[in-house]
């Protein structure tokens, strides 16, 4: 059995996933890194790991991985990683961690509130926590989030829609919250009930939204972006926003640097380039029902990139039309990227070429995790 008594790191690569390998973790007690993501864990939490107390960065991969009430046991994490999970249930002994910092779980996680528990066993404020992701909106949930006035990247994935009306824990008190993801898992088109976003209570400071699955009417864009004037970046993925037609209106979205549309059965898309005056880069994915891009938005004098991805053969066209009447003009500040760039596979099913677009699966957890390697220690 191997062993390094000094060793500090352990990441563990795979070219595919892989059963876990018989290691001795008694052997690694000085560990602050353990990145096992590229293992496939059964539904139990190997408890030898919890003798690396340690431990500052923890990365597991199992689809019905349990997190045992122990955990809070290493007292020194900071990061908590488990990906392609299904959801579990988030044991109340986590938050005894004083130290932790990311909390990032895929798949519809549920959240044991603190509320009803003694602050001399549970802090009243997680001061240290950033990142919660992803959880599903409850109101055990809405007392966690109560005491994380720190917290900036959070992820909701359940059921965000009820008749009339699209719902989330209100989150307008997280003054320092800056990403939020939300995952809608009720099949149910909410435009049905002519939904509006005027009851949300949105972070004031938001400025990265990704939204999936909510079947919103277009026309919601325009008090989205007066509700979030300091949005930056907007992900629409997986029917977000419904319907045949999207006419944007000036003022909207003031500080937009970047919009992608994914899965998104969009028909014609009425803009001016006034209404996305910051927008520099523009990725357009799967969006087979589009006839066309707006050639407005060429008028844009901050837009560098737009991505076209598997999309309708008109929408293609357009691109290129665009990409030729750039090039006529002797302008190469303005990149068309079109995948894949041979119009002859466009019904084709394999999406490899677009392993560099940087997609990432829809219920992946809103945690930047190379940032959390870095800041312990990785460089």
């Amino acid at each position: 059995e191997p062993s390094a008594p000094h060793l500090r790191s352990l990441l563990c690569f795979a070219s595919e996933q892989c059963p876990s390998p018989p290691l001795n973790y008694e052997a690694f007690r000085l560990l602050r890194v353990l990145d096992l993501s590229a293992i496939s864990m059964s539904t139990n939490f190997p408890n030898e790991l919890l003798q690396l107390l340690l431990l500052r960065y923890l990365a597991l991969q199992g689809k019905n991985l349990q997190l045992p009430s122990s955990i809070s046991n290493l007292q020194d994490l900071e990061t908590l990683i488990v990906s392609q999970g299904r959801g579990t249930d988030i044991p109340l002994s986590i938050w005894k961690i004083d130290k932790l910092r990311h909390l990032c779980i895929a798949g519809k996680n549920h959240i044991v509130g603190i509320s009803s528990y003694s602050t001399d066993v549970y802090p009243s404020v997680l001061d240290n926590l950033q990142t919660i992701s992803l959880v599903s909106p409850s109101v055990s949930c809405e007392h966690v989030l109560a005491r994380t006035p720190n917290l900036r990247k959070l992820g909701f994935c359940g059921n965000l829609t009820s008749p009339g009306y699209f719902w989330f824990p209100a989150l307008d008190f997280l003054n320092y919250l800056e990403t939020l993801k939300l995952l809608n898992r009720d099949g149910i088109p909410l435009s049905v009930y002519r939904s509006n976003l005027g009851g949300v209570k949105f972070p004031p400071n938001l400025k990265r939204l990704t939204l999936s699955r909510t079947f919103l009417q277009w026309e919601e864009m325009s008090t989205l972006g007066m509700l979030l004037p300091n949005l930056e970046v907007l992900k629409l993925e997986f029917q977000a926003c419904i319907g045949p037609l999207w006419k944007t209106s000036e003022g909207g979205f003031p500080k937009l640097r970047f919009l992608r549309l994914y899965y998104m059965y969009l028909n014609q898309w009425d803009t001016s380039s006034i209404h996305f005056p910051s927008l520099q880069r523009l990725v357009l994915h799967r969006c087979e029902k589009l006839k066309e891009i707006p050639s407005e938005l060429v008028d844009i004098s901050t837009l560098h990139t737009i991505e076209v991805s598997w999309c309708s053969p008109s929408a293609v066209n357009s691109a290129r039309q665009i990409q030729e009447e750039q090039q006529s003009m002797g302008s190469d500040w303005l990149k068309i990227l079109i995948y894949p760039s041979n119009q002859e596979h466009m019904n084709s099913s394999n999406d490899d070429c677009l392993v560099n677009l940087g997609t990432t699966s829809e219920d992946a957890p809103a945690c930047c995790v190379p940032d959390a390697l870095v800041e312990n220690g990785l460089q």
